[in-house]
């Protein structure tokens, strides 16, 4: 998992160097380590959804 966000093959966002900082620190102090990533809501009421083009509506991805 490391390896594939500090590469860049899912995403590129300062939220994929958690996981390695994690895996270090937890190295450090031969402690284990747990990542978690809270599953995605869809939180926007329906005039959120207008983009300005009719056919491309906006989609929500917030994390809970």
């Amino acid at each position: 998992m490391c390896e594939d966000l500090l590469e860049g093959k899912i995403w590129q966002t300062p939220s994929a160097l958690g996981p390695a900082m994690v895996r270090d620190i937890a190295g450090k102090y031969n402690k284990p380590a747990i990542i978690i990533d809270p599953p995605s809501t869809d939180e926007f009421q329906p005039s959120a959804r207008i983009s300005g083009l009719p056919e491309l509506e906006r989609k929500s991805a917030f994390h809970a």
